[in-house]
């Protein structure tokens, strides 16, 4: 009898870690959930990988393809926790930043009451170096290896942990682009370098500089996590492949990503639209709304006729309140109960908590089990099939009449 074979989801979010390990002959489906670890994500994703194939009873020599989608660049950015990162550009262009586009796109475009951003880069972290290539790409001014070793030397003492470089017109000729990267890597050893002629060689100045300085916030953190994440993989066995989903709806190699990191920025929320779109062909129904709600953004997407959307949108901390006068429906009280929360104990599972600075052991429960009056203490983990909620090490969670669940501290 000829042995099973798998395939493995990974989506990684702010606060939780879900795999899902497919068999390819039946379709049969695993899944398993854990608290992403925010120091070392790997972790949760190994946790998660072998709670799922010990379900299955698989080994990871079984795992034929592991797709990894994730919202770890998306939320780097939206909550400013990048890396310190340096700009090299061609002398003269080193305001682009704070001058930014003359012309405001989407809704802020009649907002005369708009503040702008700050620049995605300080100017003190900004490196103008002599040289120039004209947009046929031949070299007008040699690049000026003297003053960039010396200009260099002044950017070390800010101790940035990345640097993004781009010249003008180095989409038609990447020569010194490249011949300064060499430069960044022997004088900042420990800095990790993005070219513009790498990440987005295309003309417009101003979307290719942006693209490549914040593949180079996210870079660092990216790059390390998926360099370990592959390498881990193989230390558990795995000797199928191992891919990294794009924005843009494809897959990329764990060595191509590391290199250009901000093509994962919308890496999850582009699964998600895809895995929409597929569930409503199955269900013949081509015009599908995607909504999908994690602990750090929430994303939306259109599927008209069929057809991926090509703008998606996306929330951050969206609220909404509301107040009226309409009467209220009266709830139905759940019967008390006797104070016991073990009956609801289902076991205990390590989970990562930054308050306990690592890992702990937490309390797994059954929600369908706990009473009015029950009171867990952290760190414990309730669990049901549609959701699942975390009661971090020094707070408390108490089920009241209604069978809702208060944290609170203490």
């Amino acid at each position: 009898m000829a042995k099973a074979s798998y395939f493995i989801g990974v989506d990684i979010g702010g606060t939780f870690t879900d795999v899902v390990l497919a068999e390819a002959a039946s379709h049969r489906l695993y899944t398993a959930k854990t608290l992403t670890t925010p120091d070392s994500p790997a972790q949760g994703v190994i946790a998660a990988m072998r709670e799922a194939m010990d379900q299955a009873q698989a080994t990871p020599a079984d795992v034929r393809r592991v797709v990894h989608a994730t919202t770890l660049a998306t939320n780097l950015i939206l909550e400013r926790k990048g890396s310190r990162v340096a700009y090299v550009t061609t002398r003269g262009f080193g305001d682009l930043f704070v001058i930014g586009k003359e012309r405001v796109v989407g809704a802020d475009r009649y907002n005369v009451l708009l503040e702008k951003s700050p620049p995605l880069v300080s100017r003190r972290l900004t490196l103008e170096i002599r040289e120039r290539i004209n947009r046929l790409g031949e070299v007008v001014v040699a690049l000026d290896e003297q003053a960039a070793v010396e200009g260099l030397a002044r950017l070390a003492r800010e101790d940035p942990q990345a640097v993004a470089i781009c010249f003008f017109h180095s989409y038609a000729n990447p020569a010194h682009e490249r011949a300064m990267a060499e430069l960044v890597r022997k004088h900042l050893p420990r800095a990790y370098v993005a070219l513009s002629s790498e990440i987005w060689p295309e003309f417009r100045e101003y979307e290719r500089a942006s693209t490549t300085v914040m593949s180079a916030y996210v870079g660092p953190t990216i790059s390390s996590y998926v360099e370990t994440l592959d390498a881990d993989l193989r230390k558990m066995g795995l000797t199928g492949s191992f891919e990294i989903m794009q924005s843009s709806d494809g897959v990329m190699s764990a060595a191509a990503v590391a290199r250009k990191p901000v093509y994962s920025v919308e890496s999850g929320p582009a699964a998600g639209v895809i895995a929409a779109a597929h569930l409503g062909k199955l269900c013949n129904q081509p015009n599908v709304i995607s909504f999908d709600m994690g602990g750090t953004t929430a994303k939306a997407g259109l599927i008209r006729h069929g057809v991926l959307p090509n703008d998606p949108c996306q929330f951050v901390n969206f609220r909404v309140r509301a107040t009226g006068i309409v009467p209220k429906p009266e709830l139905n009280r759940a019967a008390p109960g006797d104070g016991n929360s073990r009956r609801a104990l289902k076991g205990t599972r390590k989970a990562y908590f930054a308050e306990a600075g690592g890992f702990a052991d937490a309390r797994v429960y059954d929600r369908a089990r706990l009473s009015p009056g029950d009171v867990l203490t952290g760190p414990a983990i309730v669990e049901e099939p549609d959701s699942t909620t975390v009661c971090p090490p020094g707070y408390a969670v108490r089920v009241d009449e209604y069978l809702n669940l208060h944290i609170n501290r203490g």
